[in-house]
């Protein structure tokens, strides 16, 4: 009523003339401005006034791959329009009403519109289905229990259903409900379906194995044993093969070894084949220095002719040693037994001579000089002959003695009929390649290292270098590595210990420091413990320090780190009370210890009784300076070890160590300037880290000398030394 007055509004019609209308009794002209306002009632019409309209139920089926769906519209349904309509799910096999839609089972229904547009959707889901898969009384593997596969209606069924197995019996087919053989689907049906395996008694039956063995001449196979087995019907044959001395598997008959199995029948008539050929075997002939002898092949058994008799200049042939047999029974070798002409002969020597190794530097002598300082007479044959006149025969040797050597090239000598002749016969070492594989690490920055050298040289340990890796310790070369090369390459990998943690055994001795003081790791002891090693002390140049600030005051955390792995102790800095003279690096402390500033001191008469200061640790000082190595009072440089520190140093001094050069180049032109101040001259103008010498362990814990550079000293350097002995002063 309220949307017909606002009608009448619209048109003009105020609601107060359509009230005066009905109050006069004018019903007509009030029920013509009612089905004006209201054109979906008609006066007269079979429903009280209402007028029926259609409207359509989309029927939407789930897609197999779940995409979507498939809509089969259901049209022609009618009702009064304003009403609801009565819309109906449809029932399908394999489908269900999708309750994700359609919550608690219920369909939406729609007001039906007057122009005829109304929709209702409902959405089916396929339905999971469950194929059950029952052994029967067999196993699944080592199940005995049903096995389930599940998927949607229509979906592809992706799992390959085994075959059971069941003890004694054999697998016939899968039944169902409604068929009694049948294979699982390919699809998922439209309901949950069981299938149980049915069985079959097995059936076992003979079959004959015939094992052929090759004729000694020809391929026609007529020796055989006949070998009885049994195995069960429908299933392989399992021949194998016998074992014959000097016979083998027919590598013809039977590719790659490979014996045809056949099915078993039920009759008994199975047979399978086996063909064993014979072995072939080979005589050789070492003719001893003669002429050729081809070597000769036949089957096991098969006869064997000697061949012709062979020849050798100067020599008449006597027989074969030992005879050749009158069939192939086993492979031989037969040497050639000579015995000497009547024609007159002389003796001669053959020498065999062997590259040296100079025991100084640990490499080779020169190979193209024949001397005996570049070679050695390792060996002599004094008993060979030959026709006076005629070239020797001299061999070069190729036993074991002789592996590491090239094999040489024999210059033949005239024989001389008084027996003097020699052949010397000089042998250069091989060019010897060892590979190095880290293993995990890196030698330099690479994981491998080729290392080449000469048969019996010295391996360098600074060639090779030592591997390192991030958290191990090198252990040992596998297998060991040698002192000098060896006969042939070989090849070298790294084992590790692998680090587990670090242990401070002994903090440092200096727990308290002043503001602005230096750590000092002097007595810090720290260990390093293995997963698989004994444990060791590690120096100070292994593990990094950090942590310390002696800016301020404060207990401060030390991190010791090594190998990734860590450990901590603390310290205590305070403000310390200023003390009233400091000497530093560059300063000079006398023999008896008095101290001077580098900035006022002046030049002494007697140089050998100062010393440059080139470390401080707290009340210690290292100091430094030249020594007389000549004997008349003054310095001379040295270009060897030996003949620099000649006779020092002495109970009061020490060699450099090797934080001490460090210290020195750290800032070298002040060390120059101090030590001029003591003695003019003695420091080379060049002054570099080669010229200074500091004794420390080499990687085999061994006393070694080095220089700033940290190479290993050996022998002569190929610079000045310069002749620096240091002491300590408290």
């Amino acid at each position: 009523m309220t949307k017909c007055l606002r009608s009448l509004q619209r048109i003009g019609l105020r609601r107060n003339v359509w009230r005066t209308c009905l109050l006069a009794g004018s019903a007509l002209l009030a029920m013509s401005l009612f089905f004006s306002c209201n054109q979906n009632v008609r006066p007269g019409s079979g429903t009280g006034g209402a007028i029926e309209k259609t409207y359509t139920v989309n029927h939407n089926w789930e897609k197999v791959d779940g995409t979507g769906y498939d809509t089969a519209p259901q049209t022609g349904l009618k009702g009064l329009v304003g009403s609801g309509t009565k819309a109906v799910a449809q029932e399908k096999k394999g489908f269900e009403l999708d309750t994700a839609k359609h919550p608690a089972g219920k369909i939406k229904q729609e007001n039906i519109k007057a122009d005829g547009s109304t929709v209702v959707n409902i959405y089916y889901a396929r339905k999971t289905i469950t194929l059950t898969f029952d052994p029967n009384g067999g196993k699944f593997g080592s199940s005995a229990d049903n096995k389930k596969v599940q998927g949607k209606y229509g979906e592809t069924v992706t799992e390959t259903i085994t075959k059971p197995e069941k003890a004694g019996m054999k697998f016939s087919s899968w039944k169902s409900r409604t068929e009694v053989r049948v294979d699982p689907p390919a699809t998922f049906p439209e309901e949950d379906v069981t299938y149980t395996a049915q069985w079959n008694s097995l059936e076992s039956a003979n079959y004959t194995v015939r094992h052929w063995k090759q004729p000694i001449i020809g391929d026609t196979y007529t020796d055989k044993v006949e070998e009885s087995l049994s195995g069960i019907v429908d299933e392989d044959t399992q021949a194998q093969a016998k074992t014959y001395q000097n016979f083998h598997l027919s590598k013809v008959r039977h590719v790659d070894g490979k014996i045809v199995q056949q099915k078993i029948k039920a009759d008994g008539l199975t047979i399978v084949d086996i063909y064993y050929d014979r072995n072939i075997f080979t005589a050789k002939f070492n003719t001893d220095g003669g002429n050729s002898i081809s070597d000769i092949s036949g089957r096991y058994e098969a006869g064997l002719l000697p061949p012709a008799k062979p020849t050798k200049e100067g020599k008449e042939f006597v027989k074969w040693e030992p005879p050749v047999p009158t069939s192939f029974t086993e492979d031989t070798v037969h040497k050639a037994i000579w015995q000497d002409p009547p024609p007159k002969q002389a003796t001669y020597k053959v020498e065999h001579w062997t590259q040296k190794v100079d025991s100084g530097t640990g490499k080779v002598r020169p190979a193209d000089t024949h001397t005996p300082d570049n070679y050695a007479l390792q060996d002599e044959d004094t008993n060979k002959t030959g026709k006076i006149g005629e070239l020797t025969a001299a061999n070069a040797r190729t036993d074991a003695k002789y592996k590491g050597y090239e094999t040489p090239t024999v210059t033949q000598e005239t024989i001389e009929a008084d027996g003097s002749t020699v052949v010397k016969i000089y042998y250069v070492r091989k060019t010897v390649t060892l590979t190095f594989d880290a293993k995990g690490g890196k030698i330099g920055s690479e994981p491998t290292k080729i290392l080449t050298g000469k048969y019996g040289e010295k391996i360098q340990e600074a060639e090779v270098g030592k591997p390192e890796k991030d958290d191990a310790d090198f252990d040992a070369w596998t297998p060991l590595l040698p002192q000098k090369f060896p006969e042939e390459n070989a090849g070298y990998e790294a084992t590790w210990k692998i680090v587990k943690e670090l242990e401070i055994k002994d903090g440092p001795s200096k727990k308290e420091y002043a503001v602005g003081e230096k750590f000092d790791a002097a007595g810090l002891s720290v260990y390093v413990k293995y997963t698989e090693a004994p444990q060791r002390l590690i120096t100070k140049d292994e593990y990094s320090i950090s942590g310390f600030d002696s800016s301020a005051e404060g207990i401060k955390t030390i991190t010791v780190t090594y190998k990734k792995k860590s450990a901590t102790f603390t310290v205590t800095v305070k403000t310390p009370t200023p003390p009233s003279e400091t000497y530093a690096f560059g300063d000079i402390v006398d023999k008896d210890g008095k101290k001077y500033k580098a900035s006022a001191f002046s030049a002494p008469t007697q140089w050998e009784n100062y010393y440059v200061i080139i470390k401080v640790e707290d009340t210690k000082y290292i100091g430094v300076r030249y020594f007389d190595n000549t004997g008349y009072g003054d310095v001379e440089l040295g270009t060897s070890i030996s003949n620099t520190y000649r006779n020092q140093p002495d109970s009061n001094h020490r060699y450099l160590k090797k934080d001490e050069v460090e210290s020195i180049f750290s800032n070298k032109q002040g060390f120059k300037d101090s030590i001029k101040k003591i003695k003019g001259t003695g420091i080379p103008a060049d002054f570099d880290k080669q010229n200074c010498i500091y004794k420390g362990k080499d990687d085999f814990g061994d006393d070694t000398f080095f220089n700033g550079n940290n190479i290993k000293v050996v022998g002569f350097n190929d610079r000045d030394i310069l002749p620096i002995i240091a002491r300590e002063f408290n």
